[in-house]
């Protein structure tokens, strides 16, 4: 595991650190899932690696509880003065999580560990809450250098996979895509970076519409929206 982070490059120094544009993404996606969110929204996070969104949320005054196996990882986390487990069995489910987010972790898990977790979400899900994934665009020709670029990823995924794996567990798909590509802009974009979104923009949508016959999300990346299956659905 050791040699996993310095070949990810997270440094200890680095704990919790998060940039002005992980905060805009981070800001977006956690609006589309529960809206704008509140001091008493309490986030699970599974998996929080070097500690980016749990630092994001310490800013934000959010109350988040991370989860991870990597016991490196925890040390830095506990040292930072996060509260953090190794188990999600560690977690009661008296105090459900208002919203669960899970960045670049499904893809690492085999169909049984998948299944396990996928168990245990919703149990710690409060009734009107939301769970945010994000994986390698299996359903994008662009995903492959994420899904591919790491022998730790051991599972593919679009958002077809998704819907079966939601449905399976009492769970909905309630938007699925990457945010836009001016979602982590922070400063004014340049020509460049406008002539770049309008082009993915364009070409993502042909290509779609020639493949599948529908607008599907190609972004490199996929990322997903589950609630209970008894609240109204908002498809994106």
């Amino acid at each position: 595991m050791q040699d996993y982070l310095h070949w990810k490059e997270w440094k200890e120094e680095d704990f919790g650190n998060f940039s002005k544009q992980a905060e805009k993404y981070f800001s977006w996606h956690i609006a589309r899932a529960v809206g704008r969110p509140s001091k008493d929204l309490r986030i699970l996070e599974i998996g929080f690696g070097n500690g980016c969104f749990l630092g994001y949320c310490k800013k934000q005054g959010l109350k988040i509880t991370g989860v991870e196996v990597n016991k490196e990882l925890v040390n830095r986390a506990i040292a930072a003065g996060f509260k953090v487990v190794s188990s999600l069995d560690e977690i009661s489910s008296k105090e459900p999580f208002d919203l669960v987010v899970a960045f670049d972790v499904f893809e690492h898990l085999e169909l049984p560990e998948l299944k396990s977790l996928m168990e245990k979400i919703p149990v710690l899900l409060s009734k009107e809450g939301a769970v945010i994934i994000r994986v390698p665009n299996g359903d994008s020709p662009f995903g492959g250098r994420h899904q591919y670029g790491d022998i730790t990823h051991v599972t593919c995924f679009g958002e077809f996979k998704f819907r079966q794996i939601a449905q399976a567990h009492g769970l909905i798909v309630t938007a699925a895509g990457e945010s836009p590509w001016y979602a982590d802009e922070f400063n004014a974009p340049s020509l460049k970076t406008l002539i770049g979104g309008l082009m993915r923009s364009v070409i993502g949508y042909f290509l779609s519409m020639a493949f599948y016959r529908k607008k599907v999300d190609l972004s490199p990346n996929l990322v997903v929206v589950l609630k209970a299956d008894d609240l109204p659905t908002a498809l994106e």
